[in-house]
C-alpha cells in the first residue's frame, strides 16, 4: 500500500490517471489501509494522512448535485456517499465555502459550485498511451437547480467497439471542434497520433465572481 500511497497521487491530490472514478476506487483503498493501521498497528507512510486528506478533498469536489461523481476520461459515475459518510474527520477538511471554486492544477480541473450551479472545467493532461485518456478537452460539465444540462458522456465496456469509435472521441465530449476536428486522434484504441495540450492556470475572481 506505501507504493500506491507514494507513486499514484499527484501534489494535488489526485490520481495520476486523471480519472475521478478510478480516483474514487484507489482511495477507498488508502482509506481503508489507513483505517486498518490504526486498529491492527502496523506501518503506513508518515504522510498517508495528509496524502489521503488531498485525495478526499478531490472526491468531495467532483461530487455532483445527486452525490455522484463527475465522470471524465475513462469513468463511471460513483454513488459518493457510502464513502464519504464513512471516512473520519481526521482525513476530512473542514466544510468548504460553496462559494469558493476548487483548482486541481496537477489534474487540470477546475470546480465551482455555489446553491444553484455545479460547474466542472476539465483540461486534463494526456497521460499514456494505454492509459484511460479521452480526447474533448477544454469540456465542462454543468448541472443547475439540481439538474445535469452538460454532462460527460463518459464510458461503456472496455469490449465495446464504441470505446474507441465514440467515447474516447473529442466529439463525445462537451467541447469544440474545429471544422469538424477535435484535440486529439487515436487509431486502433490506444495508439494516439496527436492529442491536445490544455492548460488551466486556475480561476480568477472578477466582479464578485469567478472566471
Amino acid at each position: 500500500c506505501n507504493f500506491h500511497i507514494e507513486n499514484e497521487f499527484l501534489a494535488d491530490g489526485t490520481l495520476y490517471e486523471n480519472s475521478p472514478s478510478y480516483h474514487v476506487f484507489v482511495t477507498w483503498h488508502v482509506r481503508d489501509a489507513y483505517l486498518l493501521s490504526r486498529s491492527h498497528n502496523f506501518g503506513l507512510r508518515s504522510d498517508t494522512r495528509s496524502r489521503l486528506r488531498k485525495a478526499i478533498d478531490f472526491v468531495d469536489a467532483i461530487c455532483e448535485p445527486e452525490g455522484r461523481s463527475s465522470v471524465i476520461n475513462d469513468g463511471y459515475a460513483v454513488n459518493l456517499k457510502p464513502f464519504l459518510e464513512s471516512s473520519p474527520a481526521e482525513v476530512r477538511s473542514c466544510e468548504r465555502n460553496s462559494k469558493t471554486p476548487a483548482f486541481f492544477q496537477n489534474a487540470g480541473m477546475g470546480i465551482y459550485r455555489d446553491r444553484k450551479r455545479f460547474l466542472l472545467f476539465d483540461a486534463s493532461p494526456y497521460t499514456g498511451a494505454f492509459s484511460h485518456y479521452h480526447a474533448g478537452k477544454n469540456a465542462f460539465t454543468y448541472w443547475y437547480n439540481g439538474r445535469p444540462f452538460f454532462v460527460d458522456s463518459g464510458c461503456c465496456s472496455y469490449d465495446d467497439p464504441l470505446f474507441a469509435e465514440w467515447y474516447k472521441q473529442g466529439k463525445a465530449h462537451s467541447s469544440l471542434l474545429v471544422n469538424g476536428t477535435a484535440d486529439g486522434v487515436v487509431q486502433g484504441t490506444y495508439d494516439w497520433t496527436s492529442y491536445g495540450l490544455p492548460e488551466c492556470r486556475g480561476w480568477v475572481e472578477s466582479n464578485g465572481g469567478y472566471m
